[in-house]
């Protein structure tokens, strides 16, 4: 089960962007907000570090924050983050007739390429 850290009060929740059921707060419609949220999640991942926070961390920044202790948020990081929202706003997800055609393209390739091996070594002399 997913959980997260809400970053106003540090009660654990299921997901960086639900709501609060302790104290209500909601990070939705603020960048920094969400990207902090997602910060303080398993859902996040970051690649570069080979990164996920754990379970034990996560309950630890969620005493740390419930007894009233500052969090020394990574700025650079919350900056992609940031950016990266305001991208996939400008821009969009991708459609879904994109992604179906990538995995279309991904599949079919192999196939044709074993259609046209095993027919050329079936008409072979």
């Amino acid at each position: 089960m997913a959980i997260a850290v809400c970053i106003q009060c540090g009660h654990i929740k299921k997901s960086p962007y639900s709501v609060c059921q302790s104290c209500q707060y909601s990070p939705k419609g603020d960048h920094q907000a969400m990207a902090k949220s997602l910060l303080l999640s398993d859902s996040y991942y970051d690649a570069d570090r080979d990164y996920k926070p754990g379970r034990t961390e996560l309950q630890e920044t969620s005493n740390q924050l419930r007894a009233g202790t500052q969090i020394d948020w990574d700025e650079r990081t919350l900056a992609r983050l940031v950016e990266e929202q305001r991208d996939l706003e400008r821009y969009g997800s991708p459609s879904w007739w994109k992604i179906a055609l990538l995995l279309l393209t991904m599949f079919l390739i192999p196939i044709i390429a074993f259609v046209v091996y095993i027919f050329r070594t079936i008409t072979r002399p």
